[in-house]
């Protein structure tokens, strides 16, 4: 009897489970039709909907005739995608598009219930200035990377004034890295005399450091009124000091080789001399003044600053590369000889130059 009883149960597990298979089986399929004929239903709503969209986004006198095929929450959904998409490629801010058709309201409302990554990212493409409430009270979040993308965000919007005065003295306080403020302050795409204002405004050490920073490589930097403004921030804290030689080294103007020549003589810090022996790359015009300039820095009793004065004089041509070429084979220093000897033989910049000036003497 007992064997009989078992093979029913076995007979039936069996059973089940082959059932058990075939419902997976047949889910797997529905689930693939469903998929299926979503896609189409999407594609075919996008196809229906695209003209209306491209009428519009070219002339915003078309919106009636959008609105009047985008009934619907789904048909929103679609023509939100599609004009998200559009935002994504496009160069110049769509702002307004978003706006009147709603889509900015509905995301602040949403946002305010329960602020995700999702809404975030919509409202990086939108580039609402409406939204600026909201993130700002979303960067507060005990979520880093939620709070990141806030700040992120904020710095795409076309703020005003006075709305880039609370997110600048927000975000300089922040526990946000020094690298990412100077990339978000760059995003905010301002004139150098409003980025100058803004560096005058700033009491804190992160505040001056990340504005001079951004500074850097600024077009209206060139010009003496605005770069002559930040000469105050050579005789600031020892970060400040360093962002100012880089800033102004970078404007090329050869007015200020004197100012950091006359720092790098002065200053205790070895990481600020480091910066300004690097930043003597931006006076290869001096000619034979850099290039005297950096054969002193070769001795400095700091390795790196030496080692940043040997890489600029193997970058100078050569001038730079005799320059070395005396260093090395100097018994002043056996360590600096033996750093100039290593430029010489491992630095691309002297293979170039020496090919080409020994290229030139064939001709």
């Amino acid at each position: 009897m007992f064997p009989n009883a078992i093979m029913a149960i076995v007979m039936l597990s069996i059973y089940v489970l082959l059932a058990l298979n075939a419902a997976i089986f047949l889910a797997t399929i529905a689930i693939a039709i469903k998929d299926k004929v979503m896609i189409k239903k999407y594609e075919q709503a996008c196809a229906r909907l695209r003209p209306y969209l491209e009428a519009y986004i070219e002339d915003e006198d078309c919106l009636d005739g959008l609105l009047r095929h985008m009934a619907g929450g789904y048909n929103r959904r679609v023509v939100l995608d599609m004009l998200l998409e559009h935002a994504r490629q496009s160069k110049s801010s769509i702002s307004g598009k978003f706006e009147r058709l709603g889509y900015v309201d509905e995301g602040i409302i949403h946002a305010g219930k329960s602020l995700d990554f999702n809404v975030i990212k919509q409202m990086c493409l939108m580039k609402s200035p409406k939204a600026f409430d909201v993130l700002m009270k979303g960067s507060d979040s005990e979520d880093f990377e939620l709070k990141y993308m806030c700040y992120y965000t904020l710095s795409l919007l076309p703020l005003s004034r006075a709305q880039a005065d609370i997110f600048v003295r927000k975000l300089v306080s922040s526990s946000i890295l020094r690298d990412r403020i100077i990339e978000m302050i760059d995003n905010m795409d301002l004139g150098v005399e409003r980025y100058l204002s803004l560096l005058e405004m700033q009491s804190s050490e992160i505040g001056k450091t990340v504005f001079l920073r951004a500074l850097k490589g600024k077009p209206g930097m060139k010009d003496e009124a605005n770069s002559h403004r930040l000469l105050q921030y050579l005789g600031d804290t020892k970060e400040v000091r360093i962002a100012a030689v880089l800033v102004l080294a970078s404007t090329g103007s050869v007015k200020y080789f004197d100012n950091l020549i006359e720092l790098y003589r002065q200053e205790r810090e070895w990481e600020v001399r480091a910066a300004i022996a690097k930043s003597m790359l931006d006076y290869s015009e001096c000619g034979a003044d850099v290039v005297e300039a950096l054969k002193v820095m070769t001795y400095d009793e700091a390795w790196w600053v030496r080692f940043n004065a040997v890489e600029v004089l193997a970058k100078l041509g050569v001038e730079g590369i005799s320059a070395l070429v005396d260093i090395s084979l100097s018994k002043r220093d056996a360590a600096v000889s033996a750093l100039a000897y290593g430029a010489l033989n491992a630095n691309q910049a002297v293979y170039y130059t020496v090919k080409e000036y020994g290229v030139e003497n064939d001709d």
